[in-house]
């Protein structure tokens, strides 16, 4: 990636702009064509890319992982079990081990459903 930084046009019209996924010879092509005082297509130079997007498109999401699904069940009831055995190690203003173990699983589950991927 290079950027470029214009103040051609004075201060008040500059550009700033990014050009991604370039090779070396595409950079040499950049350079030219500044030099020529052409304005370059700015953003990703590979026409397999849209914008910063991996090659052949988005893939995230597409298929619903196992994990997905089973590691917050089982970090869940790990914590319940780890903090509830703990017996009073893990104590917060004086609520028992139970309820903060039961609340500290509830934010786990929770934060795996709500932050995908």
């Amino acid at each position: 990636m290079i950027t470029v930084a214009d103040y051609s046009s004075r201060s008040e019209a500059y550009t700033y702009n990014y050009f991604e996924d370039v090779t070396p010879k595409r950079v040499v092509e950049i350079v030219e064509m500044l030099r020529r005082e052409d304005k370059p297509p700015r953003g990703t130079q590979n026409p397999m890319h849209l914008n910063c997007g991996p090659k052949g498109g988005n893939t995230t999401l597409l298929v619903l992982d196992v994990a997905c699904v089973w590691v917050p069940v089982f970090t869940s009831v790990f914590v319940v079990i780890l903090v509830w055995l703990g017996g009073g190690h893990f104590k917060d203003e004086g609520r028992s081990t139970f309820v903060v173990a039961r609340q500290i699983s509830w934010c786990v589950v929770i934060s795996y459903l709500l932050v995908p991927g």
